[in-house]
């Protein structure tokens, strides 16, 4: 059985995905096995600039996603993460000087081809709250603690948002438009999936995931907490203007 997780960063993704590999006993967690593609060009590109005048970013990107697919498709019983920002290099930030061109020029929206998402037996489908999702993310990418292991000392530290972090929210607001593009892509070609999304709790299987959930109070850790919520939805507005004919396909 071929499962995908459609989702984002700070969904409780893997907890359901840990939950999911138990439940229906698979060989593989492959979590966010498609980050490997854009982290080895920023880990390698240089060196390949150097050795090939006729390297391109794009088509290394490009290639690295299409082996990566094809590579878990030999697997017979797996789980897997599908990000939006698993299609996009470089990932993570929007910075305030760049425009949505520079960014859709960078973005697979080929999500057959490249995810091969008629290929999967059961794709489930998490959103989380806008405002939580985004601080809990700005936060973890902050402090550089994405996960809570069980049996490991957690002391949450405060901090103070500055314009780097304003960059990754950007992102990942953009990030939470093109998920809701992959829904529509979805029901357009009436692909079948189900939307945990309301419901997740009861595909978090607590034994099965070696982290735990945190409930941490952002209001009290982020030192400027006041400029978020309003940050995110205007920022929310303006991705959802200017991606207005973007389509997955």
């Amino acid at each position: 059985m071929k499962i995908g997780l459609i989702s984002r960063g700070r969904t409780q993704s893997s907890a359901i995905l840990w939950t999911l590999f138990k439940k229906h006993n698979l060989t593989k967690n492959l979590g966010e096995i498609y980050f490997e593609a854009s982290n080895n060009i920023v880990k390698y590109q240089s060196i390949k600039t150097l050795s090939d005048k006729n390297y391109s970013v794009n088509d290394d990107f490009q290639q690295q996603l299409k082996d990566i697919t094809n590579a878990i498709f030999l697997r017979e019983r797996f789980v897997c993460k599908l990000w939006p920002s698993m299609l996009i290099m470089p990932k993570h930030k929007f910075k305030n000087n760049q425009t949505f061109d520079d960014i859709k020029s960078k973005i697979i929206f080929n999500i057959t081809e490249y995810f091969r998402i008629l290929d999967y037996d059961q794709l489930y489908y998490i959103d989380r709250d806008l405002h939580k999702s985004s601080i809990s993310w700005v936060y973890a990418n902050k402090t550089k603690l994405f996960h809570n292991y069980k049996n490991m000392k957690y002391s949450p530290l405060p901090i103070t948002i500055d314009e780097n972090d304003l960059d990754i929210i950007r992102f990942y607001v953009l990030e939470s438009c093109l998920q809701e593009k992959i829904k529509d892509f979805l029901d357009r070609e009436k692909i079948l999936y189900t939307d945990i999304t309301e419901k997740y709790t009861d595909y978090i299987d607590d034994s099965a995931t070696p982290a735990t959930l945190t409930n941490n109070d952002y209001t009290k850790l982020i030192t400027n907490y006041d400029i978020l919520p309003n940050f995110i939805d205007n920022w929310y507005k303006v991705c959802c203007k200017n991606t207005i004919d973007w389509k997955y396909y």
